[in-house]
């Protein structure tokens, strides 16, 4: 699933393997399963969006962003957001969920994130 090439696994039923994974999700107490889900969701719908369609627990999402305090799940969840953005629907329930208020508080933020590249002139 995590290949490159589209090509490579062909998803038979993308819709209900999406709602299966995001079923997992919503389910499962521990982060590094909820980051795989995440991750996988965004996979999935990055693939196959013109089929899934609108995803419209996109105001959970937000909301799940902006109490996020694993740095891994916050990762996935911007990925997956990411995905979302192939569709102008999901744009919009970005926006009304409040989202670009989250994430232009997050971009303040990225200078602080300490496995980024460092630069030839950067202090120690």
């Amino acid at each position: 699933l995590l290949e490159e090439d589209d090509h490579v696994s062909k998803i038979h039923k993308p819709y209900e393997f999406f709602n299966d994974i995001y079923h997992r999700f919503l389910l499962t107490t521990t982060v590094q399963m909820r980051c795989m889900c995440l991750q996988a969701m965004a996979v999935v719908y990055r693939r196959y969006y013109e089929e899934i369609g609108t995803f419209n627990d996109t105001r959970y999402l937000v909301h799940m962003l902006d109490k996020c305090n694993d740095r891994q799940e916050r990762d996935r969840t911007l990925q997956f957001m990411h995905s979302l953005l192939k569709t102008k629907k999901n744009v919009k329930l970005l926006l009304d969920a409040g989202g670009m208020k989250i994430l232009i508080d997050l971009v303040t933020l990225a200078h602080l994130h300490t496995t980024r590249a460092t630069t030839p002139f950067q202090s120690m």
